[in-house]
């Protein structure tokens, strides 16, 4: 288990060298810039917080001064706990993902994309519509090799939802007075919604498109396609790692071939979500091995 040490607020003041990387949003802002230190690396959420990694693992954790405590929490929950667990030789993906019947058994579903993509609210109206619950913005992997293919299971996550008022409003009915519109929010699932409390194997994966499409867009993609996309949405410590960057690049390969994948796009409108579910159903189904 990662160990954090969690300092006072302070203000971010100017680190004095060149970040080596840069987590960017999808408008072209940065979210975060990695810098190294005399004992490991300093990642700065810009007005939110800095996290200090040292050599052997330990993390440090100062919220930057103004910012709301869960916001410090949400990012090392969501951000520097898959990045420390992938240099480390695991396997975390930027997605949600639910469970569904498939054939005669359960598969999980997984779907990945950018920032304000709608994962967690695909995920949320899939969990209402019937499926389970499985994790939200991460999305965490293990592997078995079987006799004959290896599988991935999903690890469930606490079963919360985060969202904007808006969606909120819309999975579970309503949303909190204080909240920010323009922030994410931690909300309980729904009474009806099911949860999956127990790994699941992962039978298919959806890469999410902008939204641009004006109908339900699913498209079956080659091992390569989906690796290239799945590049996107990693969690990545230290890019110049070459050894550890290449190590990790053979495991997301090994999972675009042992695992069909979608493309899939959708207008972002609530009323969009019932036909996309039933196409991903469809699609899942069909990726499924009888």
């Amino acid at each position: 288990m990662t160990a954090i040490r969690r300092e006072r607020p302070r203000l971010q003041e100017p680190i004095g060298a060149l970040a080596y990387d840069q987590w960017m949003m999808p408008d072209g802002g940065a979210k975060a810039g990695f810098y190294r230190t005399s004992t490991g690396i300093l990642v700065r959420f810009y007005d939110e917080a800095d996290f200090e990694i040292s050599g052997n693992g330990a993390v440090r954790c100062w919220p930057a001064l103004g910012a709301e405590p869960r916001v410090a929490e949400s990012l090392f929950t969501n951000a520097i706990k898959p990045m420390l667990a992938n240099h480390n030789g695991g396997l975390n993906l930027h997605g949600s993902a639910v469970a569904n019947k498939l054939g005669s058994d359960w598969g999980g579903i997984a779907f990945l994309g950018q920032s304000r993509s709608g994962k967690t609210t695909l995920a949320g109206a899939c969990a209402s519509a019937g499926m389970a619950f499985v994790t939200e913005d991460v999305t965490e992997l293990k592997h078995d090799d079987g006799q004959t293919q290896r599988r991935y299971w999903l690890q469930p996550k606490t079963p919360e939802l985060r969202l904007f008022a808006d969606s909120a409003q819309h999975l579970l009915g309503g949303a909190s007075d204080r909240w920010d519109e323009e922030a994410k929010h931690s909300a309980l699932l729904a009474p009806d919604m099911a949860v999956q409390d127990t790994p699941v194997p992962l039978r298919a994966i959806f890469l999410l498109g902008d939204g641009s499409a004006e109908t339900v867009e699913i498209t079956s993609i080659t091992s390569q396609n989906a690796l290239s996309q799945m590049l996107r949405h990693c969690f990545i410590l230290d890019v110049e790692d070459k050894p550890r960057l290449n190590a990790h690049f053979a495991r997301l390969a090994d999972l675009a071939m042992a695992v069909p994948c979608f493309a899939l796009d959708y207008p972002r409108e609530y009323s969009a979500l019932p036909d996309a579910i039933a196409a991903i159903r469809a699609a899942a189904l069909k990726g499924f091995p009888q």
